[in-house]
């Protein structure tokens, strides 16, 4: 019983910093955006007919 116990704890432990470390890296990466727009990337449609 207390081994299934420990094993949850570090799991969800595990979870909780994963999630706390994956939005961090993603707080960056939207900074990143706002700060310079020109490092999203680029968008070329080829078509048969005119689009505009």
């Amino acid at each position: 019983m207390g081994t299934i116990l420990v094993v949850t704890i570090v799991v969800l432990g595990l979870f909780w910093a994963a999630s706390h470390y994956v939005q961090s890296v993603s707080r960056g990466l939207a900074q990143s955006t706002i700060t310079d727009p020109t490092v999203r990337p680029g968008v070329v449609v080829f078509s048969e007919k005119r689009t505009s």
